[in-house]
């Protein structure tokens, strides 16, 4: 089914549950085959949102991930149910692999999944600290503030990236942390005071769009996949912010009748404000 003339949906991956059966691994061979065919002509791939937890996707969510090579990847929703509940550890190792092309967005629930798998029961950031650097650093005008990697408020985070081999790592919440375990920053740029369904799927879009972006800038600089300088954090800034500020745009508007087709209507305007200044 498709809910717009520009989405194309090809029915490639398989579902245990409508099969009722075991699937077969020529069955799970045949589907990685017909997704990955189409990977030549596209330029970023966002995984993760409206996937589901079917047992199947856990057979060819590996292979499909790691047959994406250098191009842009952001990982999303159910992907981290795969990460850290199914496929785990074998999949980590697959992230580590290609942590420069690979982006992952999970908000606070997901987070906590991710430490756990990576970290085990280490101790997080105590809250009081996390909380004391939140109100120093909601004093500053700027929306993007670029923080040192051992403050409290992006500690954790910065964990996380480095044991993934500094994955771009961009975690939703009250403010946005975006960090690779090299450098962090903090998106203090405010959204709405409303959530709603789909809210995370327009940032994992707008990121795959936007790190793709980034990814073309530093080609240009002569910075390719495989530099050590080579990171998609001003991709995952420029679309956690335009994200946030397209939500405080709908929001303005409708209020508490926000939806998420409110916010994506206001995206246009917001990154054309941007570009008219750049």
């Amino acid at each position: 089914k498709s809910y717009s003339p520009e989405i194309i949906v090809h029915p490639y991956l398989l579902c245990q549950e409508e099969l009722r059966r075991q699937v077969k691994r020529e069955e799970v061979e045949e589907c990685v085959k017909s997704v990955c065919k189409w990977y030549e002509p596209l330029h970023g791939v966002a995984i993760g949102s409206g996937l589901g937890r079917d047992d199947a996707v856990s057979l060819i969510i590996e292979d499909i991930y790691t047959n994406l090579k250098d191009l842009v990847t952001v990982c999303d929703g159910d992907f981290f149910y795969f990460l850290s509940e199914k496929n785990k550890e074998s999949l980590a190792e697959k992230i580590r692999k290609r942590s420069h092309v690979t982006v992952l967005t999970p908000n606070k629930v997901e987070f906590k999944r991710l430490w756990k798998l990576l970290k085990g029961d280490a101790k997080r950031t105590p809250e009081e600290e996390i909380t004391k650097e939140k109100e120093k650093i909601a004093q500053s005008k700027s929306p993007i503030v670029e923080v040192a990697i051992d403050n409290p408020l992006v500690k954790d985070q910065v964990e996380v990236a480095n044991r993934l081999h500094h994955v771009n790592l961009l975690e939703k919440g009250e403010f946005d942390i975006i960090t690779n375990g090299k450098q962090a920053y903090v998106v203090l740029q405010s959204g709405c005071f409303k959530r709603c369904g789909g809210q995370g799927d327009v940032l994992a879009g707008l990121t795959t769009l936007y790190c793709y972006w980034d990814q073309l800038r530093q080609e240009k600089e002569n910075i390719k996949c495989d530099n050590e300088a080579f990171n998609l954090l001003k991709g995952c800034m420029l679309a956690s912010y335009i994200t946030r500020k397209a939500a405080a745009r709908a929001y303005e508007k409708y209020k508490y009748g926000l939806t998420t087709p409110n916010l994506l209507d206001e995206v246009p305007e917001t990154i054309n404000k941007i570009a008219a200044k750049l």
